[in-house]
């Protein structure tokens, strides 16, 4: 079962959940987290730098993680995003901008 991707423009930026291809027993697990995603969104969003959220798979496993995309990464960004939500680890990538095409 292959995972959708949505896209919603938000003031601050884009909120994107990143497609993802759940292997057996893993839709579960994106279920749960797109729950979580969608109680701290709007938290993170705000943060200063902040310019997009999703959910894809970190890059030294196939765990799925929170990413969190930054215009640009400076240690005072980091510092404000959280290192996990809901227990899920979080992952910071530099995007630059994301325009919505």
């Amino acid at each position: 079962m292959k995972a959708t991707i949505r896209v919603a423009a938000v003031a601050c930026g884009v909120v994107l959940l990143c497609g993802v291809v759940p292997a057996s027993g893993q839709s579960a697990e994106l279920s749960r987290l797109m729950k979580i995603q969608a109680v701290h969104e709007n938290q993170v969003l705000k943060i200063p730098g902040v310019v997009g959220m999703g959910i894809g798979k970190a890059e030294d496993s196939s765990q799925l993680v929170f990413k969190v995309f930054v215009k640009k990464l400076t240690p005072r960004v980091e510092r404000a995003i959280p290192k996990n939500l809901g227990g899920v680890p979080v992952g910071i990538e530099e995007t630059g901008l994301l325009i919505a095409r």
